[in-house]
């Protein structure tokens, strides 16, 4: 079949090929292309309204264009009813090659390009307009993405962008075998197998996304973490990540272990030029799961946190996993840009072993209520783990649980005061609270006070050597 003038109608395609030469060509009934080709020449634009399935590749050329939008020919001319489209995959063959996913489109296919094409889900300033969505993954190391309002885009495999921009978008990672069983079905062939299916029990695989360039406002950004392996899904941004109002989301695709012993993780899921501000992203959701029919988590329930930091060229967002048996460990030093703890999450600056080495946990920003914060602390030498908290401290009701280490002897005279925590002056007295004392007890009688200077609240511990028991 070869288009030259003006299309309108549907295709139903067997082993045979399409060629759209004409700007004017519309699939405006449901097609199918079975083992049949569709190629769009330089020149052609075809747009599809109704919806389509196909098991080969379209291929669009240097100076052609395809769009997938809506339905609109069915109950009114005005009212946009979701198109379902499935293909294997798209070719974009130029520089002037794009592709528009239009609302009201709901689309499966990986695209592919090696020039600098455009790829468009959503409209610009449509802010009534059906969802877009598309899921597949983008290998198009030269091409730019624009996400608009209302538009989802589910990452089913590694994907390279040379620039993308979101605007009150979503985006998210997602098994790729699951998602286009749910396409394949949505766009009427529901009967073929899913690529390479999962073994019961197997591990799900994660994604990753690089860019160039991204520049993101008021948008989602979904990931997937594995608690029990570390797999996760990561965004990796080279050259510049601006915009505002940005929220992450971690949802938990990992399968509960019985064998091993579980530990709190640090899993990096995206990094930027170091100039990127700590605070464009902000977390909204931790650990719900990633599917609306997956089995509870078995024993205590994960909590996700956000650690933001930075090195000498990368600014670095981490998720922090913990749970009850599990806390978030810091074994050295450590300096943030941001700490976000979960409520009931328990963080350990350190442990009380026979070479105790004291921490210290830095951060510009926290935010944090209902945490406990193990620490230890040793009045005969004067050292304590402590946290320090530079600029904002945001929350209530946070719990320093604390160790006194000794060795013998005591000094009668032992007394003073160890440092374990600072923030800012306007920060409440109750944001840190005396928690349990587990040691120590027998020997000293301590007591927490909130101290204030010029720009600083502390909170300290103050202990004095008991006296002596006299013999009975």
């Amino acid at each position: 079949l070869a288009s030259h003038e003006i299309l309108a109608g549907a295709v139903d395609a067997r082993g045979s090929a399409t060629n759209v030469f004409s700007d004017q060509a519309a699939l405006t009934g449901y097609s199918r292309f079975t083992a049949s080709a569709l190629t769009l020449h330089a020149g052609a634009h075809l747009r599809g309204t109704a919806g389509w399935y196909g098991d080969s590749a379209i291929t669009v050329a240097d100076g052609a264009a395809l769009t997938l939008s809506g339905n609109t020919t069915s109950l009114s001319t005005t009212e946009i009813h979701p198109a379902h489209y499935f293909t294997n995959g798209i070719n974009l063959g130029g520089a002037n090659a794009s592709v528009h996913m239009a609302p009201g489109s709901h689309s499966f296919s990986d695209v592919s390009g090696l020039a600098a094409s455009v790829i468009t889900l959503g409209n610009a300033g449509a802010t009534a307009s059906p969802q877009t969505v598309y899921a597949g993954a983008v290998t198009a190391a030269q091409a730019g993405m624009q996400i608009h309002h209302d538009s989802r885009w589910i990452i089913t495999g590694d994907s390279t962008l040379n620039s993308l921009r979101a605007n009150n978008a979503i985006l998210g990672f997602d098994d790729k075998n699951a998602t286009r069983q749910t396409f394949l079905t949505q766009a009427g062939s529901g009967s073929m197998p899913p690529l390479d299916p999962p073994q019961a029990g197997s591990p799900k695989i994660a994604y990753a996304l690089a860019a160039d360039t991204v520049t993101a406002s008021d948008s989602v950004f979904a990931f997937r973490v594995d608690p029990y392996s570390g797999e996760h899904d990561r965004l990796a941004v080279a050259t510049r990540l601006e915009g505002s109002g940005n929220r992450l989301r971690i949802a938990d695709f990992g399968l509960p272990q019985t064998t091993a012993s579980v530990q709190a993780r640090e899993s990096l899921l995206l990094s930027a030029p170091s100039s990127t501000p700590a605070n464009l992203f902000t977390l909204d959701q931790a650990f719900a799961s990633s599917h609306d029919d997956a089995t509870p988590a078995q024993g205590d329930p994960w909590l996700g946190g956000l650690a933001v930091s930075r090195d000498a060229d990368r600014r670095q967002w981490w998720v922090l996993s913990m749970r009850g048996d599990a806390p978030w460990r810091v074994t050295q030093d450590r300096q943030f840009d941001l700490v976000h703890l979960p409520t009931a999450g328990r963080v350990e600056l350190s442990r009380p072993e026979a070479d105790w080495t004291p921490h210290t946990l830095k951060t510009d920003t926290m935010i944090a209520s209902g945490v406990h914060f193990a620490l230890n602390a040793r009045p005969q030498s004067g050292e304590s783990d402590s946290i320090l908290i530079t600029t904002l401290a945001q929350g209530d009701d946070n719990s320093l649980d604390l160790s006194l280490l000794l060795h013998e002897p005591v000094a009668l005279d032992s007394a003073g005061a160890l440092l374990l925590a600072t923030a800012p002056l306007p920060t409440a007295d109750s944001y840190f609270k005396p928690g349990s004392i587990t040691q120590g007890l027998t020997v000293y009688s301590p007591n927490l006070e909130i101290v204030s200077t010029g720009t600083q609240k502390k909170w300290q511990l103050t202990y004095k050597k008991l006296p002596e028991a006299l013999p009975p």
